[in-house]
């Protein structure tokens, strides 16, 4: 029983590594063959309340999706972020937290777009992006729970949850007679 408990509890982590979490949001990258920002955050925010492009506000959020988006097998990929051009070099995130931490490439932003993407140029950082769209490989989805007062929550949660239960149960029964 012991050693199901320890496998149910390895899924678990697992599944939430898969996924990556930071400041009791998690993450999920998304890849599409094509998507502009504005239908990226369309599709992030079909996947429920609480749900929309990832806004990065510290440096452990940046390395949990830095750590999920691994090393890029190309010269140049990029996944959109939810930070949005309000004019010039200003940027807003589309959660609303407060704009403090930043994370941009030298020579970045350069007025290229209307949004930051994550860009891979030997390493993440961010890029405002509007005319490579051939580089996007997809989207960051964000989900907050604070965003989503009343939701259950997410299944990696649950499924780790479970197994701890199991363990419990499990070891509970091996102590009676």
């Amino acid at each position: 029983m012991k050693n199901r408990f320890l496998a149910g509890l390895g899924v678990g982590l697992i599944m939430v590594g898969l996924t990556g979490m930071a400041n009791a949001s998690t993450y999920q990258v998304v890849s599409v063959s094509y998507s502009d920002w504005n239908q990226a955050r369309t599709a992030a925010q079909s996947l429920g309340t609480g749900y929309d492009l990832a806004s990065i506000t510290s440096q452990a959020e940046f390395d949990t999706i830095a750590t999920m988006l691994g090393n890029s097998h190309s010269n140049r990929d990029e996944y959109w972020i939810g930070a949005e051009r309000v004019s010039g070099s200003t940027f807003k995130w589309v959660s609303g937290e407060a704009w403090g931490y930043e994370k941009w490439w030298d020579g970045e932003p350069n007025g290229d777009g209307i949004a930051a993407a994550m860009d891979w140029r030997n390493g993440w950082a961010w890029n405002d992006e509007g005319s490579a769209l051939g580089q996007i490989k997809g989207y960051i989805v964000e989900y907050n729970p604070k965003s989503a007062p009343g939701q259950a929550p997410e299944p990696a949660t649950m499924l780790l949850f479970g197994a701890g239960l199991v363990g419990l149960g499990a070891i509970r029964r091996k102590k009676q007679p």
